[in-house]
């Protein structure tokens, strides 16, 4: 054995004097006087300040915030303002219903005063001193401590000042209660201490104001257990929702006009006295006001801006290292970890004890740099477009500690760049930085440069790539607005007019062009990209079925320990050895200690990392690390389909058109198909033709044809030549007949709701004005003359568009020789009246390689694809059955709405064959007549989303919702919306798109993944950068086996507390404790290193059915854990039983042990065996946790946790059947006879000397039969965890306690 500490003896006269020796000591004297004067201060200064308020009560001021950008023009260069009259209390206005189509803000103005400075500065001695005080206790406890070994490592020391144990225990007692309770009240509070020594005021003399926002939790638990709704429900009240929310406390800054503002999650608020206005500002409503704006701004007037705007930014700054510590240690369970590891470092654990909290101190570092690289990431990318910014807010907002924030667009990170801008200033260009435009500049656009604001073209063109923003592949062509009082709509028809903050100008006019002029529209928050980053950097906060079920799980522990700790009170008193009251104190919180294993965050956060590190491996960048357990329940998955399913490029197939002729509907039909000659260039009528070449946006660049894809595609092919220049309309022209000219004299940009474009083109030759317009086959069948559409039409195109096809429709109608003018002044719908039918447009679109498969992994995952896209129902049939999501021998019945308005319900596909295609049928007829068929799958469905719309508005769709298969024509709203629908039946929904218009079902999806690099797609929480559809499987894998990961290490840790608590009970029991490398092989090598190992675990290959459960209160986590708990209890039983019959046994004498001095209470036979059984069980805890084949790869494979486990057994064999030597020395094995003449411990001396006999050594027969009784345990434990929790056991429970959640057909 190692070498007991012998000393040093206790500071006492006449050799040594202690400093302190009584409470009436000038010392404590003096601390109490402190703590008596903060609290007689404090509650004078609360007393003054109640009274103050009964007096004058400021109630907060509530804002609502307009989700819409301003609209109007404001005269006098003034802000537009929405300000709400504050109400008449705090209690009065949270009664009011939470209004889910805005925002709301509570502001409360708070100014400092001296006497609440003092206080708040008394409240930080106060912690400073507990701090100080716990040190010097320490440095009293340990001052000249011997280390001499594994049994000496500094376990007491002379108490220099205190004089003794007894004394300094109590001071630690007093401390440590003190401590907890200061200290646990200070972290509830945080962020509200200060105000509480700030005097409330006007919001008008406020230095600081307190920001109030309602809550926006997303909880995604469906399938609740009875006691999460039964702490819902006391939830709900004692804490109702309209009072949930998160606040934050601001400074009131001063402009350099002296302009009072804060700025709150990036909205700038400007203080005008008693009232707060939303600073913004709008140009104009119409075009006209952005042409009467192309005088620019005076020096003034754009200096008033600016202060009032602020600066060109997103006002985004990186928390400071000092904030981020002191953020991070104020987290709930840091606390929790102080208060216990100071405990344990007190009780002579103070090497264990420091390493645990090097761990602990460790993971926080992690947690701060990774949270501090991602603000500097934004940072970094925000720095783009402002360089250093005047007025940016600190980056501690309501979710700083949230995951997504910690990895918060690391994606994001861009080249640094600072720009400048030509920028008109009282007449006069001068090239200024780009912070300080301010909306209504006049800026000259460059080619080669990324844009630093939102702008309006109103001179000149110019080539923008979009990519970046919008997910657009092709550049497009932006061109000046017209000089129309016609209303502005950044998201509408005015589109083609506005250039995006971020995108890049890849051309600027041309060489024969004059100079491109642009209107700043935005700047800062306001543009597109601040709008994006926003949702961004703070989003709604996702609360998951384990995040609700842990303050369950902690609160059943602890009423766990409860009892656990009364007992080894108890049992102190009982076995009859010394020990005084803070000894037992201890000894009883080391069991409340162990149940709530402080490091249980630690390696839940270390599991999340190794999860995002391997999805990175595969390509699939991750946003927000909590996803990606997530992922593994999604059960449902809607895929875009193009550049999703197919790929992301179309190629112009064929030509079909209708015969020019006379005569009525069932005359005629459609001509043969068309296709491409040997050139690529389409020979059709000359109709046909001009339409290909008029009817686009296309422009030329030196990039070649820029423009959407489709029309860019269009244009090729017939080979014509496209003229343009500045300031004139687009001119094309045949290659070789040169009196072929035309030219577009006016376009009308494609919208959503017409889905549809039309030009107006001059015939040069004749002088007589074309109309050609272009769109979905089903709009341009009813906009064209019924005359003119062919009998089969409809039928054609639902043909091609089944055969896979992108369809479109061409019709035409001539103007004869009028005035251009006088067709500039027709509406858009004069002009598209009374066209005629001109050819279908064929377009293919490829199935991506992968496609089919990755479909095939989610059906045999059990989670059921289905398809959301913007093309023609016919088109994603064919794309569906193509790649398996439709099973081939299922019919297809296909909504839409008829001509009366009414949703009609048709068969396609097989049924189509048939000539059953037209059959129709009504919502309630498919509802009762073909729910066996949908049941069985033999019937798939598909919608349009114009009857969805219908659908949604009977409250029918909520009854086809989980039997449609296809969702077609859907606008990007529609899009989120059948997410919404999704997830409000309780399914975890995950979205896959291009990142282009999907981004609002992107990022509404609990597990959104996006196929490309814009930044647009950040508001994914996954990104691939592969652009593979098969990353959706690889994204479920490691989903299920960071789930599975997940619980497996939950119920580790959880397993080892109950375990733990067993070992408590049975030493106290004993009156012994283990030894110092006991403690050390269990905290250290089976706890630490096991639980990280646990974390190494990879994904399965495949994506088998089923998913791992996400319950910490589920039937088949209950059964693991107790189950193996139960069954280690009766082993442990067993082998004290077993041991207490073997010949030679002595019971350990306690009445001889002083608890104090633990380390010297392991020599005994009690000790090795409860070691040796127990440890057996802890490590092998960790192998059954482990176990795979299902989500993970087969334990075979963790090598980590078979090598760690096949190392610790082979430690543990060869410490309980060795000889005794120096290895088994040092774990105090009890094949060594303690209790002989020749040993040194204390307690069997004094034993012996009250006439006790000396007893033997553990034999060989009782250790190798012990070790056999543990190898049993372990298999019991393998296989009770194999086929018991994991096997037929689980699938018992399952049969017997059915889920409730809706169930999906794949």
């Amino acid at each position: 054995m190692g070498g007991y500490p012998t000393g040093p003896e206790e500071c006492a006269p006449p050799e040594c004097e202690p400093r302190i020796t009584s409470l009436r000591d000038a010392g404590p004297i003096a601390v109490f006087a402190f703590w008596g004067l903060v609290v007689a201060y404090s509650t004078l200064y609360f007393l003054a300040k109640f009274l103050r308020s009964q007096r004058r009560h400021i109630p907060p001021i509530r804002l609502k915030l307009s989700l819409n950008r301003p609209s109007k023009s404001l005269q006098d260069d003034k802000l537009r303002e929405q300000v709400i009259p504050a109400v008449k209390s705090l209690k009065q206005d949270t009664r009011v219903a939470l209004n889910l189509n805005g925002r709301y803000l509570l502001v409360t103005g708070y100014r400092r005063s001296i006497s609440g400075l003092i206080g708040y500065s008394l409240c930080c001695l106060v912690s400073a001193s507990c701090t100080a005080l716990f040190v010097l206790v320490l440095y009293d406890y340990y001052r000249n401590c011997q280390v001499s070994g594994i049994d000496g490592l500094c376990f007491y020391g002379d108490y220099y000042i205190f004089g003794s144990f007894d004394f300094n225990s109590r001071i630690m007692f007093a401390i440590w209660w003190l401590t907890a309770v200061w200290f646990f009240t200070w972290v509830l509070n945080y962020g509200k201490v200060r105000n509480w020594f700030r005097e409330v005021c006007d919001v008008g003399q406020a230095g600081n104001v307190h920001v109030w926002a309602p809550a926006e939790i997303r909880i995604l638990t469906a399938n609740a257990s009875p006691l999460v709704w039964l702490v819902r429900h006391a939830k709900s009240l004692l804490y109702p929702l309209a009072f949930r929310g998160h606040g934050q406390t601001l400074r009131v800054r001063k402009t350099h006009a002296g302009l009072k503002y804060f700025v709150f999650e990036g909205m700038r608020f400007i203080v005008s006295g008693d009232k707060l206005t939303r600073a913004s500002f709008a140009v104009g409503t119409s075009y006209m006001d952005y042409h009467q704006a192309a005088k620019g701004l005076q020096a003034d007037e754009a200096a008033q801006r600016l202060d009032m705007l602020g600066s060109n930014c997103i006002p985004y700054k990186a928390t400071s290292w000092p904030r981020l510590f002191v953020d991070e240690c104020f987290r709930l369970f840091h606390v929790y970890q102080y208060i216990m590891y100071t405990l344990q470092m007190w009780n002579s654990y103070l090497f264990v004890a420091s390493l645990d909290v090097l761990i602990v101190l460790l993971a926080g570092f992690i947690s701060i740099f990774s949270l501090r690289r991602s603000q500097k990431a934004i940072e970094k990318a925000d720095k783009v477009f402002c360089g250093p910014c005047d007025a940016c807010w600190d980056g501690v907002g309501r979710n700083v500690g949230n995951s997504s924030q910690r990895i918060a667009v690391v994606a994001a990170q861009v080249t640094e760049y600072e720009t400048t801008a030509p920028v008109l200033r009282g007449g006069k260009w001068q090239v200024l930085p780009s912070s300080q435009l301010v909306p209504g500049d006049v800026i000259k656009i460059r080619s080669k440069w990324l844009l630093p604001c939102d702008c309006v073209l109103i001179q000149g063109s110019c080539v923008c790539n979009e990519a970046n923003l919008t997910g657009e592949a092709l550049p497009i062509q932006k061109r000046q607005c017209p000089v129309e009082d016609v209303g502005y709509e950044v998201k509408g028809h005015s589109a083609r007019h506005t250039l995006l903050s971020s995108t890049l100008v890849v051309q600027a006019g041309n060489s024969h062009s004059k100079d491109v002029l642009a209107v700043v529209s935005a700047t800062g928050m306001a543009t597109s990209r601040g709008q994006l980053m926003s949702t961004i950097i703070f989003p709604a906060p996702m609360v998951f079925k384990y995040d609700e079920e842990l303050p369950i799980v902690i609160a059943l522990m602890i009423l766990f320990a409860i009892p656990c700790a009364v007992l080894t009170i108890v049992f102190q008193y009982s076995n009859g050895s010394y020990s005084e009251w803070p000894t037992k104190f201890v000894y009883c919180m080391g069991i409340v200690n162990q149940c709530l294993n402080p490091l249980l965050p630690v390696v839940l956060t270390i599991g999340d990392v190794q999860a995002v590190r391997r999805l990175k491996a595969m390509g699939i960048v991750c946003l927000d690390s909590r996803r990606v357990a997530i992922s593994g329940k999604v059960r449902a998955f809607a895929l875009d389909k193009t550049g999703t399913l197919t790929q992301a490029w179309l190629d112009f197939l064929a030509v079909q058109a209708v015969p020019r002729r006379k005569g009525p509907r069932s005359g005629h039909a459609m001509e043969q198909l068309q296709y491409l000659d040997k050139n690529g260039h389409i020979q059709t009528d000359t109709l046909v033709t001009w339409g290909l070449a008029t009817c686009h946006n296309v422009s030329q660049s030196d990039l070649g044809l820029v423009g959407n894809e489709v029309e860019v595609k269009m244009f090729a092919v017939t080979g014509w030549n496209l003229e343009q220049m500045s300031g004139q309309p687009s001119r094309v022209a045949h290659p070789v007949d040169a009196q072929q000219h035309l030219t577009i004299v006016r376009v009308n940009e494609f919208e959503h709701s017409r889905r549809s474009m039309s030009v107006v083109a001059l015939d040069e030759s004749s002088g007589e004005l074309h109309v050609f317009c272009k769109g979905s086959f089903e709009m341009i069948g009813e906009m064209a003359s019924s005359a003119s559409v062919p009998a089969d039409y409809l039928q054609m195109a639902e043909q091609h568009a089944a055969e896979g096809c992108y369809v479109l429709a061409m019709a035409h109608r001539s103007l004869g020789a009028i005035p251009v003018q006088q067709a500039a002044s027709l509406s858009r719908d004069e002009l598209e009246s009374g066209l005629n039918m001109l050819a279908l447009l064929l377009f293919r679109n490829e199935l991506r390689p992968d496609t089919a498969e990755a479909v095939q992994h989610l059906k045999h995952g059990q989670v059921r694809p289905i398809m959301v896209t913007g093309d023609s129902a016919y088109c994603a049939h064919y794309i569906g059955r193509a790649c398996g999501l439709i099973e081939e021998a299922a019919d297809l019945l296909l909504a839409d709405v008829d001509a009366s308005g009414d949703v009609a319900w048709s068969f396609a596909g097989s049924r189509a064959q048939d000539n059953k295609l037209h059959v129709t049928m009504s919502t309630q007829q498919v509802i009762q007549d073909q729910r066996t068929a949908l049941d069985k799958q033999q019937v798939e469905l598909a919608v349009t989303g114009a009857a969805f719309a219908k659908l949604q508005q009977s409250d029918c769709m909520e009854q086809l919702l989980f039997h449609t298969r296809i969702f077609a024509r859907f606008s990007p709203e529609q899009k989120a919306d059948v997410v919404g629908m999704y997830q409000r039946a309780g399914i975890v929904m995950g979205m896959c798109g291009d990142g282009g218009n999907d981004c609002g079902a992107l990022r509404a999806a609990h597990a959104g993944l996006a196929l490309s690099d814009a930044e647009a797609s950040l508001v994914s929480p996954f990104t691939s950068r592969t652009k593979s559809v098969r990353s959706i499987v690889d994204l479920l894998r490691e989903g299920r086996c960071a789930l599975h990961t997940r619980l497996a290490c939950y119920k580790f840790l959880i397993t080892y507390g109950l375990h733990f608590a067993v070992l408590n009970l049975v030493c106290t029991w004993y009156g012994m404790i283990l030894s110092q490398m006991v403690f050390i092989s269990i905290d250290i090598f089976a706890t630490i290193c096991l639980g990280y190992c646990l974390t190494l675990a990879h994904p399965a290959k495949k994506l088998y059915s089923g998913r791992p459960t996400s319950s910490l209160l589920g039937a088949r986590t209950i059964v693991s854990v107790v189950g193996i708990w139960v069954l280690d209890v009766a082993f442990v039983v067993a082998a004290l039983e077993y041991m207490r019959h073997q010949p030679g046994y002595v019971l350990w004498p306690a009445e001889y042990v002083d608890s104090a001095e633990w380390w010297v209470n392991g020599d005994n036979w009690e000790c090795s065996v409860l070691f040796f059984v127990m440890y057996f069980q802890y490590i092998t805890c960790a192998l059954a946790y482990a176990l795979g084949s299902t989500f993970r790869l087969s334990l075979l494979y963790n090598w980590a946790v078979v090598g760690l486990w096949t190392g610790l057994m082979t430690m543990t064999t060869l410490l309980l059947l060795l000889r005794p030597c120096n290895f088994t020395h040092v774990w105090h094995i009890a094949s060594e006879q303690f209790n002989s003449v020749n040993d040194n411990s204390p307690v069997w001396a004094s034993y012996r000397e009250a006439g006790g006999a000396e007893s033997p050594a553990m034999s060989f027969d009782f250790r190798i039969k012990l070790w056999a009784l543990c190898m049993g345990n372990i298999i019991l434990i393998m296989l009770f965890q194999k086929f018991v929790a994991e096997g037929f056991g689980a699938r018992a429970f399952a049969r017997l306690f059915p889920s409730k959640r809706v169930r999906l057909q794949m």
